[in-house]
């Protein structure tokens, strides 16, 4: 009403009639919300770190846990007879120094070290159950039958001591509910969580020199120096050049797979991930070493350590410091991003 200081809330009808059916003068009757009873809701227990100064004695300050309710739910097609069986749980290693590609780290312009944790099984209705260490970056990739990456995570995550993560899917989509059936309990959530199973030796911290070159020296070396004649390209990983890179790397980058990071300036690649369309997967070394290369005949665990460095970005180094070392093939821990190192001590072999 003209002349009055706050909204009151009216009956209309259709021809213009109206009745005042309440104001307060003190406050105004804007946005109205109708309310109605309702059990109260039940009363979650806190599960970080500080809880324990409320007395929750019960929560491991080292670790949390991580629920993905379906996989297979996500905002971009998943290829067509995709099924996922593992996923693997990277920690991103943060850069301890300012200076971009100090040291080169790998194929990719600006690439991070990182370490795999492990993987965890996926069940057969996309659901996920797993503990992992608290306090660092961790990012996951969705795993097919051949191990290979079907869809990488393209940001990172963490969990605070003692926290239980829950993720709806794979990117899934955020205008729409879950789409889970009511009253039904994901299979993943049915049992205890999972415990990372670790991958290979050299993935943790993730290097080439161990993680690769042992297939190399096993399968490859021989062959290649013997026809470098004939234009084979070397394969040796006691040979050193450019950004310290052993002369094993210097050859499969170029068959490799990887994406940059830094702020995307000038960079030719997709700054995106779609699944399938990504790492190891599309790259021609894959396609070469599964197509029959002479007569090479690699394990299952040999192909799925050089499938692991791909779809880990293809990096040379596990650190920033100590590149000397680490391409020997030494074991280099990262100076930054692991606050404590207790969870992660079975991983460095």
């Amino acid at each position: 009403d003209m002349g009055r200081k706050n909204y009151g809330l009216y009956l209309l009808d259709s021809f213009g009639n109206r009745e005042l059916l309440y104001r307060d003068p003190a406050l105004a009757c804007l946005d109205p919300i109708p309310l109605r009873p309702r059990s109260r809701p039940p009363v979650l227990p806190v599960q970080t770190a500080q809880a324990q100064s409320n007395g929750r004695a019960d929560v491991d300050l080292s670790m949390g846990t991580v629920l993905v309710m379906n996989a297979y739910e996500g905002d971009q097609a998943w290829p067509e007879g995709t099924q996922l069986k593992r996923l693997r749980v990277v920690t991103l290693l943060p850069k301890d120094n300012s200076v971009a590609d100090e040291p080169n780290i790998g194929h990719a312009a600006q690439s991070l070290c990182r370490g795999v944790l492990g993987t965890v099984p996926v069940e057969a209705d996309g659901s996920v159950s797993f503990r992992v260490p608290t306090g660092v970056g961790l990012y996951f990739q969705a795993l097919d039958e051949k191990g290979l990456a079907v869809q990488t995570m393209r940001s990172a995550t963490y969990l605070h001591p003692g926290e239980t993560l829950t993720c709806l899917g794979c990117h899934e989509t955020k205008q729409a509910s879950s789409g889970m059936t009511k009253g039904t309990l994901p299979l993943a959530m049915r049992r205890a969580p999972s415990v990372l199973e670790p991958e290979a030796v050299g993935s943790f911290p993730l290097t080439f020199p161990r993680l690769v070159q042992p297939v190399l020296d096993a399968k490859c070396v021989g062959c290649h120096e013997e026809n470098r004649k004939k234009g084979a390209p070397g394969l040796r990983g006691d040979t050193f050049g450019a950004f310290g890179w052993s002369e094993a790397f210097q050859t499969l980058r170029k068959r490799a797979w990887a994406m940059s990071g830094g702020n995307g300036i000038a960079l030719k690649e997709r700054q995106y991930s779609i699944p399938g369309k990504d790492g190891a997967r599309v790259s021609k070394l894959y396609g070469m070493l599964v197509g029959g290369h002479h007569e090479v005949r690699l394990t299952a665990e040999e192909l799925g350590r050089i499938t692991l460095w791909m779809d880990c970005n293809s990096n040379f180094y596990g650190a920033y410091h100590d590149t000397e070392k680490q391409a020997r093939g030494e074991v280099v821990r990262p100076r930054k991003g692991i606050p404590d190192w207790t969870p992660f001590e079975r991983l460095v072999r």
